[in-house]
């Protein structure tokens, strides 16, 4: 179910008019307020699936309460950085799904060095069409024990693990990445594509529109 709204106004009753509700799309409205969505999605006690694409959110996440139905968040050009999505871990502890396209994400930067800051649930992860040219960025998303997708199309990435970076050193990159998706990258030497022997479950490899 999609909306088209500037406040989301939450009714107390929308859990009763919409009790089964599993999607709801929120893409190109005005909303900003995390603590708004936070109560919305309250009133929806079936709700899974929660698109937020081109919205203007802001950063600050402290009053989002805990949405622990949510397994698919999209966040599509909404502008939020790698840190600041870390913020929305606590209020999602079972999400699956990470969308996170073209917002211009150049660095995975925790905001706590701590593992329990990961999304310890989640399964795809797509950053495509973002600016991360750094091979040692996308290696600090192998702490996410569960991750099997990652799309990294349309970045800027030219070596899968850098000059002075072993593969070999690398105590158990992705344990279970099982598709990896490197189109549109800047990516034009073999040693890279040597290297990714180290991932020991990967099945699926999308080089499309990689230079050679």
């Amino acid at each position: 179910m999609g909306f088209r709204a500037l406040s989301l106004g939450v009714s107390s009753d929308l859990g009763s008019m919409l009790p089964n509700l599993k999607l709801l799309d929120l893409t190109g409205n005005l909303i900003s307020d995390w603590e708004e969505i936070g109560a919305l999605c309250e009133q929806l006690p079936a709700l899974t699936t929660l698109n937020l694409s081109y919205n203007s959110l802001s950063s600050e996440v402290n009053s989002l309460p805990q949405l622990k139905n949510i397994r698919v968040l999209v966040l599509n050009n909404t502008g939020l950085s790698w840190t600041q999505v870390e913020k929305l871990r606590p209020s999602l502890p079972a999400l699956e799904e990470l969308h996170l396209m073209g917002n211009m994400i150049s660095s995975i930067t925790s905001t706590s060095s701590s593992d329990d800051q990961a999304f310890n649930s989640l399964r795809l992860l797509n950053l495509e069409d973002n600016c991360i040219s750094e091979w040692s960025e996308v290696l600090k998303l192998s702490k996410l024990p569960c991750l099997e997708h990652l799309y990294l199309n349309k970045n800027k990435l030219s070596r899968i693990f850098n000059e002075n970076e072993s593969p070999k050193k690398i105590s158990d990159p992705f344990p279970s990445l099982r598709c990896l998706l490197l189109g549109a990258n800047n990516i034009g030497d073999l040693a890279s594509i040597d290297a990714l022997n180290v991932f020991p479950k990967l099945v699926v490899l999308i080089f499309c529109s990689v230079i050679f």
